[in-house]
């Protein structure tokens, strides 16, 4: 009866062991990530500048693995400032087979949350391209010139 006793606790403990390994693979806390992008490229034509806009980012990234893909997942959650107005940022990535390419939505900060702006992240998060959900306004960073502007643009 004593021997019983002792396997149910060892087997209580390595399940107890098992389950928080597990999930802190699975749910890690968030890091804290904050970029500003001032080197941006805003057009609404894709040829010409017509503004130079400052992008601050403020959110967390999450990794953690994925069992169904067989992959990290890397999701971004937070706000980003473009020109002074705040939105919200929800964006992850596309996939191993992606280069590491960071998708998602820009949303306005209203009861709607409308998409604004499609999201793409490039290069370890250290460049960015935005697409305005009408195809009105295009925004890369960091970018000087149109030459610069096309290369982010056909990253995504």
């Amino acid at each position: 009866m004593i021997k019983l006793s002792k396997i149910k606790v060892i087997t209580t403990i390595i399940a107890i062991v098992i389950v928080v390994i597990t999930a802190t693979i699975l749910y890690p806390s968030g890091k804290e990530f904050n970029k500003t992008f001032n080197n941006s490229f805003v057009t609404n034509n894709a040829k010409t500048l017509s503004k130079n806009y400052t992008i601050k980012i403020n959110a967390k990234i999450y990794k953690r693995y994925s069992l169904t893909h067989f992959h990290n997942d890397t999701i971004l959650a937070g706000t980003i400032t473009i020109d002074n107005k705040k939105y919200i940022l929800h964006g992850s990535n596309l996939g191993k087979f992606t280069n590491n390419v960071l998708f998602g939505r820009v949303e306005e900060k209203s009861t709607d949350s409308s998409s604004k702006y499609t999201l793409f992240m490039f290069d370890d998060l250290n460049s960015i391209y935005l697409s305005s959900i009408d195809d009105k306004q295009y925004i890369a960073a960091p970018a000087k010139t149109i030459n610069d502007f096309n290369i982010l643009s056909n990253k995504k």
